[in-house]
């Protein structure tokens, strides 16, 4: 199975082959090699809020327990 960071670059590779219009959610990573590739390819980003609640339902499961949220 590939790793998260590998699947993200694999994914930048396929908008640009298929010339793709999407709506991609990916982590606020400007170290990452894809990142510079991935602010290229979009018209326009939104950063998300930082709050702990980002990853949680409304029932307040958390959906990715391993997140944490650090300012």
């Amino acid at each position: 199975m590939p790793s998260r960071l590998s699947l993200i670059q694999r994914v930048i590779v396929k908008i640009r082959r298929d010339r793709a219009n999407i709506i991609l959610i990916t982590p606020w990573w400007p170290r990452q090699a894809w990142f510079a590739h991935l602010l290229r390819l979009s018209t326009e980003h939104l950063r998300l809020p930082l709050f702990a609640s980002l990853l949680s339902r409304d029932d307040g499961a958390i959906l990715h327990p391993t997140s944490t949220i650090s300012n």
